[in-house]
């Protein structure tokens, strides 16, 4: 059996990668790798979402699954703000554009703008999980 706060561990655990892949797709936008930004940027955000369903112990293998459950659960509860819910959308968006499609050129404020968004929802996150009693 785990141990009583096993899932605040991980949650913390979660959050501080998605804080270093932040730190990641700045350094990147530094050196004006825009793609690989996004790609950082938009993992912050997924790890983040994480660091959340790890307080409900569950988790699961599909990028799909984390956001949906994170939406229904979340957002559409109230626990996060509506807005967030575009963030998600438009930072999947961009990663899958600037991972796989050919000559998909990403604008610098495309990037800048989805750092900033990312930037807040980690603080949002941070708030959250602060306020379910995990040690930041």
């Amino acid at each position: 059996m785990l141990p009583e706060s096993a899932p605040l561990d991980l949650a913390v655990y979660r959050l501080s990668k998605a804080k270093d892949l932040i730190q990641d797709a700045k350094l990147l936008y530094n050196a004006d790798q825009w793609a690989s930004a996004n790609n950082r940027a938009y993992y912050s955000l997924f790890h983040a979402m994480r660091a959340v369903l790890a307080l409900q112990q569950i988790d699961f293998k599909k990028h799909t699954a984390v956001i949906s459950t994170f939406h229904k659960d979340y957002i559409n509860t109230g626990a996060f703000d509506k807005r967030y819910s575009t963030v998600i959308t438009n930072a999947s968006i961009v990663r899958n554009h600037s991972d796989y499609d050919d000559f998909y050129v990403c604008s610098q404020e495309e990037t800048s703008d989805l750092i900033h968004d990312v930037q807040d929802f980690l603080l949002s996150v941070e708030a959250y999980l602060k306020s379910q009693g995990c040690a930041l």
